[in-house]
Parts: C-alpha cells; structure tokens; sequence
C-alpha cells in the first residue's frame, strides 16, 4: 500500500503513486531543487487523475514519473482510507465497508474537516510557494485563459515583484490528448521551447488543464537544461488572474469545491460527475478486484 521515505508516505491508488507532503514540506523540496543539477516535476493528483490513469496506460506512466505526487482532492485521501481497511477486511464487507468509509468521511468532511487528512492544493500551493522563493528566480508561465495573460502577467508582476517573470505565455493554441500521447502543432512548439530555452528560466509553470499539462511537462522536462522545477497547476493562474472564482475557504476547506464548480461553472458537469460518482465505484472495484487476486494465490 505505501511506504515513507525521508518522513513522506508514499502510497498506490490503482497503480498511481501519491506522496502524502504538506505544504510546508513540498516547498522546502522546490526551492531546495533550484540548486541541485536534475529536473523535478510536481504534479497535483485528484480523484480524475487517477480515473483517467486507469483508462490511459501512458497518462499513468507520467504520473509515475512525477517526482513530487502531491494529495490535491478529498477524495484521494477518502480512497486511501478505504482501500487500508479493506486489507484487513473480508472479501464480503467489501461493498459494506465501501458506504461505511463514504458516510463517515462526508460526516467528517462537514462537521471535522482537520480529520479528513490535509491536501496540497495548487491553488493554495502556488501563491504560498511564489512569496517562499528566493528573489530574481526566473519563473516562465504557461497557460490560463487567452484572454486573460495579459491581466496574468500584470498580476503576477504586482503581486510578486522581487521574482523574475521571464515569460508569460498562453502556450499552444492546439493540444489534445490522445492514446498515442499528445498531439500539438509542432512548429508553433518548437517556438515555444525557443523562448522558454532563451529566457533561462528555473520555473516553469504550466496551466494548461489536467492530463494536457501532465503530458505536455513529462515530453518537454529534458529540453531546457536551465529547468530545475516544473508544475502543474491546472486552473490555478485562472484564479490568479481573477478570471476564474474560488470557492470561499469554508466550502474550500470541506472538500465541497466540486459543489462550488458545479454551481458557477455548471459546464464542468461531466468532470465532477467524474470525481463524486466514477471515481468512488473504481475504488469499489479496486477493491474487489484486489480481493479476488488475493483469493487465488
């Protein structure tokens, strides 16, 4: 199930590693990266993660491949629990034990948030890391909303000036993810990576939307020797840029954005569909699945 090394938990979810690291400990872990030779990649890990990992044998290879495999997402935590207490448990309490650690995690969520284990977002995350780093780190940014990078840039520029913003851009106006890996226009990267190469950032942080950013990062984390971090961050310079609202901290801080979302952005039903309902019948199935290889050997 999980290991620690260095006082993280390393667990498996259906195959996809996740670190247990708060926030304080996977800062210290970026900036003391900016001196050391190798490239890292952060990746924030949620319930859709590990969903499209199951479907995508390659996404899960990338995610794999993550140095840092950060807890973003209630529900990971939820699915943690659940999949422990079905090792000790007999196959036939599986569905039992399943709508046990459901009801008590979501009375928990509402009335005990601090019980639920703690997440790193990374909407919390990049703003507490941008006031961490040390002054004049070059930092490139890619993606958000196009109609947005120019507020981006602006914002960022306001909110922290003793960091060097060496490139702000929207990034390919085509990506798409497929079986094979990702498609782009190749020219319009190969400009790209000129730029980020150029700018001799150490950062470079990219929004381009989960499982895009994830394989995007793990084909371009070799091209810029400069490069010692990069991030995905998903929708988090949306809210940087204010083109998008969060959730308010008492909502945030009961796992309930996916209800936030729904009501603001009701567009990202199948999303959330994804996270509340698919993602916890995988994990029935996990279970089950794991039971019966237990049976036969």
């Amino acid at each position: 199930m999980g290991g620690s090394v260095d006082n993280v938990l390393h667990c498996q979810i259906a195959g996809v590693r996740v670190d247990h690291y708060s926030q304080p400990q996977i800062i210290h872990s970026v900036i003391t990266a900016l001196v050391q030779e190798r490239v890292r990649v952060l990746s924030t890990v949620n319930p859709e993660f590990i969903v499209a990992a199951g479907r995508h044998a390659q996404f899960a290879q990338v995610l794999n491949r993550s140095d840092w495999s950060v807890i973003d997402g209630v529900g990971i935590h939820w699915a943690l629990r659940f999949l422990r207490r079905m090792r000790i448990r007999p196959r036939w309490k599986t569905p039992l034990v399943w709508l046990q650690t459901l009801g008590v995690f979501a009375f928990q969520s509402v009335f005990y948030p601090h019980l639920i284990g703690e997440r790193v977002t990374g909407s919390d995350l990049l703003p507490a890391l941008l006031r961490a780093l040390p002054a004049n780190t070059p930092i490139f940014v890619l993606g958000g909303k196009i109609s947005a990078t120019e507020t981006l840039q602006h914002v960022l520029q306001k909110n922290y000036p003793l960091l060097s913003w060496v490139g702000v851009e929207y990034g390919p106006s085509m990506i798409r993810v497929t079986q094979q890996g990702i498609e782009y226009d190749a020219a319009e990267d190969a400009g790209l990576c000129e730029q980020i190469e150029k700018s001799g950032a150490c950062i470079i942080i990219v929004g381009f939307g989960q499982i895009k950013q994830e394989m995007w990062i793990d084909a371009h984390r070799e091209k810029f020797p400069k490069a010692r971090v990069f991030m995905g961050v998903g929708g988090s310079l949306d809210f940087v840029s204010r083109s998008s609202r969060r959730s308010p901290p008492i909502v945030a801080q009961r796992g309930f954005e996916w209800l936030w979302r729904l009501i603001v952005e009701p567009r990202r039903w199948k999303r959330i569909v994804t996270a509340t309902i698919v993602f916890p019948l995988m994990m029935l199935w996990v279970a089950l699945s794991e039971s019966n290889q237990d049976d036969r050997r």
